[in-house]
Parts: structure tokens; C-alpha cells; sequence
């Protein structure tokens, strides 16, 4: 049984889910009725479905998609990998861009002229 495997890697249940609990992929169709019984989203059928997988970017901004039903495809290595192209694409889509130049300031901080006085700040209005 799968929950003693469970248990020599410290995973237990309380109370261990019984055999109501099995879902076949007609019940998970009929939990689901739009899954068609797949698990990971659309049934892959043909020698090209592998390919027609979504991959991380969505036409939505700011939505992306990770796991099994996502480009590689199925299983925890390829969701795993599914979430780091998830994560680059994130990490691409909203780096940091300044506009303004690098610049080198002596002293690691920027500060007034001791003999000039404080400047007026333009964001306070003072």
C-alpha cells in the first residue's frame, strides 16, 4: 500500500483515506466534466500534443501558468521544471529597468555640501 511508503519517508495521514476515496478518471471526469478525466489538464492525444502544451507566458498580463498540464508536461520533474520556466519568465517580464545611469558616489552615500547647506527637496515641497 502506497501510505506505508508514505510513512518510512514520515508522511502519515489521520485519518487514512479509504477506498471511497479513489478517483478513476471517469469519477474525476465526473468531478470535472470540462477535464474530459485528464488529470493534467487536456488529454494529450496525437503525435504532436506534447507540443501544443501552454507554456509559462498567458495572453493575461501578469498570469502565468505552472505544472503538469503546462509545457515540459506531467509528473513532479517536469512540473518542477514547468515552475522554474514560470519563474524566469516572471523574474524577464518584471526585472528591474532604471532609468537612470550607474553612477559611482565616494562615500557609498550620497550627501549635501557641508558648506552649502541642505538642498530643497522636490519631492516634499520643502
Amino acid at each position: 500500500m502506497i501510505f506505508n511508503r508514505f510513512k518510512d519517508f514520515g508522511l502519515t495521514f489521520d485519518p487514512v483515506p479509504g477506498p471511497q476515496t479513489l478517483t478513476t478518471p471517469h469519477g474525476f471526469d465526473a468531478l470535472f466534466p470540462a477535464s474530459q478525466g485528464s488529470l493534467y489538464g487536456r488529454s494529450p492525444h496525437g503525435l504532436t500534443a506534447a507540443f501544443k502544451r501552454p507554456t509559462a507566458r498567458t495572453a493575461i498580463p501578469g498570469l502565468y501558468l505552472c505544472g503538469g498540464g503546462t509545457h515540459p508536461g506531467a509528473g513532479v520533474p517536469m512540473a518542477v521544471l514547468s515552475a522554474r520556466h514560470a519563474a524566469a519568465a516572471i523574474m524577464t517580464d518584471h526585472a528591474l529597468q532604471s532609468t537612470s545611469p550607474q553612477t559611482d558616489t565616494r562615500g557609498g552615500m550620497s550627501m549635501g555640501s557641508a558648506t552649502a547647506g541642505p538642498k530643497r527637496s522636490l519631492s516634499s515641497g520643502s
